[in-house]
């Protein structure tokens, strides 16, 4: 990545900006976040201890949620705009969400992904591994 890429924790002065790439990059990968849900879910993610946007050229281009559980970071959101993907930005996230777990002194950093998606090769490739725990599902009410 050659251009400047800024980190800024997500709070009021800049949620709009965050909840855009939130949706712009989760909408991508087939989830369907309205406006009002991505803002919502920004302004709640906001409080997390470890939540950052990044910034280009005055465009956000990507974000993390992470938030301390327990004995664990857990990571809630890893998102980057389409248009800049595989420009080392998702990557300037997760050094952040790492740093701060360190200086936190937490040792574990967990989160949930999709085998099927894009990024699970990526996860692997940090060094995360499964811990054979597998999501349910059960929609009531279509028998």
């Amino acid at each position: 990545m050659t251009r400047s890429v800024k980190l800024e924790k997500i709070s009021s002065l800049n949620h709009e900006l965050a909840a855009k790439v939130f949706q712009e990059a989760f909408n991508y990968v087939g989830q369907n976040w309205s406006e009002t849900e991505s803002i919502k879910y920004v302004e709640r993610i906001a409080k997390y201890a470890c939540s950052y946007v990044a910034i280009l050229e005055g465009a956000a281009v990507g974000i993390i949620a992470a938030d301390i559980k327990d004995d664990h970071l857990f990571v809630d959101a890893i998102g980057v705009s389409p248009k800049h993907m595989k420009e080392g930005i998702a990557t300037l996230l997760w050094n952040q969400a790492k740093s701060f777990a360190k200086q936190s002194n937490i040792s574990i950093i967990k989160m949930i992904a999709d085998p099927k998606s894009l990024a699970y090769s990526w996860y692997k490739k940090l060094g995360f591994s499964e811990t054979g725990w597998v999501e349910l599902l059960l929609e009531i009410g279509k028998e």
